[in-house]
């Protein structure tokens, strides 16, 4: 079983316009409600892909009955440490052009009490592979992470910001997956050849990263270990929504490494997770089908 930690949900709210003007009054063409936080997301591509997931992290105690009720539909079991009050909404504003303006509320802050019963909790789920992922709410040190992971009798993968994820590579994560913006964030720079990307990866092998895998958007994805690089470009496909598709990467990646596949199959699973994603409103789950297209028409390429 693998289990999903989610420090940070919410409920997204999508709201659709047809032509968004910044000041100035905007008709509403329709909304769509989904709950989200990364961890979540990730939880609920793992079950469409026929695998055994819980999902665990701090959940506000008004809310705890519409996660459980919801995520139950599609048997993930929850274990969330619940806190006082709402979890926070996040609000997605959707123009005809396909961008998305995002405003994100930050989520009431976690005791440090609460804290040490999620970690406690994450030690006790029976499972066999964690994932890490997403923001961390008020009061948490950037260091929370890597004091779960340090906790750990079972691997890990993550996908957050720099200052969350570095303090983690000394516990060797089986997988990281930041996209292009987050790898230039690490490396304090602009990367704009394949060899400087690449080199980039290698740098958080070096720090304990067994695997990483790079979102590039419409450039494909790379995925690098200790000894090779490998990338794949996705095939074109009508975009509904992109949030929450580097969460499916994850998702499929991990079942396929706990699969036992070799890195090219690792890349096309995460690769064909990632666009049948793209394919969904908002962040419902991708589509079984969609996924079992997408995979036989992915190439990959070894890059020396």
């Amino acid at each position: 079983m693998i289990l999903t930690v989610c420090c940070n949900p919410c409920i997204d709210k999508y709201i659709y316009v047809a032509d968004f003007q910044k000041s100035a009054l905007n008709r509403v063409q329709g909304t769509l409600t989904c709950l989200g936080g990364k961890g979540i997301n990730v939880a609920k591509a793992i079950s469409i892909l026929g695998q055994k997931v819980s999902t665990t992290g701090f959940m506000g105690k008004n809310h705890l009955k519409q996660f459980c009720d919801e995520l139950g539909i599609l048997d993930i079991d929850c274990y969330f440490t619940t806190v006082d009050g709402d979890t926070r909404t996040n609000y997605k504003i959707n123009d005809k052009d396909g961008s998305i303006t995002e405003m994100n509320e930050y989520g009431a802050p976690v005791s440090a009490n609460k804290q040490s019963e999620l970690i406690k909790n994450i030690a006790n789920i029976n499972c066999d592979f964690v994932i890490l992922s997403g923001s961390l709410p008020k009061g948490v040190s950037d260091n929370y992470y890597a004091e779960i992971a340090k906790n750990l009798k079972v691997p890990f993968a993550i996908d957050c910001e720099k200052n969350k994820l570095l303090p983690t590579l000394l516990y060797k994560p089986e997988i990281i997956k930041p996209n292009l913006h987050e790898l230039e964030e690490i490396a304090g720079r602009s990367l704009n050849n394949t060899y400087d990307i690449v080199s980039e990866c290698k740098n958080l092998i070096n720090l304990g990263a067994k695997r990483v895998l790079l979102s590039m958007g419409d450039k494909g994805a790379i995925l690098v270990d200790k000894d090779t690089t490998y990338h794949a470009l996705a095939p074109k496909v009508d975009v509904k929504s992109t949030v929450g598709a580097g969460d499916t990467m994850l998702a499929s990646s991990v079942i396929s490494i706990i699969r036992g596949d070799t890195g090219v199959d690792i890349l096309k699973n995460a690769v064909a997770g990632g666009t049948s994603a793209v394919m969904s409103d908002g962040t419902n789950p991708l589509s079984i089908a969609n996924y079992n297209m997408l995979i036989k028409k992915i190439e990959v390429s070894k890059i020396n």
